[in-house]
């Protein structure tokens, strides 16, 4: 069987990040729960925004969607300092 990413890169979303993924994988290293807000621009050329909420201590997220940019934390992301957020591809 073959692995569907072969790259993770952990991002940092103090800034824009514009780069290509396949899909973005969030973790949580918190018990409680993490609400997160991505404002993302598919590879479409569609801005989107997602928003959930990360609830149990040690979840991992796959969210398997063509990404060009993430917008920063000050451009309509939000995310909490207990998660962490990784680019796929």
């Amino acid at each position: 069987m073959y692995d569907q990413y072969r790259s993770v890169k952990e991002l940092a979303l103090a800034a824009d990040v514009v780069a290509t993924f396949k899909g973005l994988l969030l973790t949580t290293a918190d018990g409680a729960k993490d609400v997160i807000v991505l404002k993302v621009l598919t590879k479409d050329g569609e801005e989107v925004t997602l928003d959930f909420v990360l609830t149990a201590e040690g979840s991992n997220l796959i969210l398997p969607i063509g990404i060009k940019k993430i917008f920063s934390t000050s451009n309509g992301t939000t995310f909490p300092a207990t998660s962490r957020c990784y680019g796929l591809n």
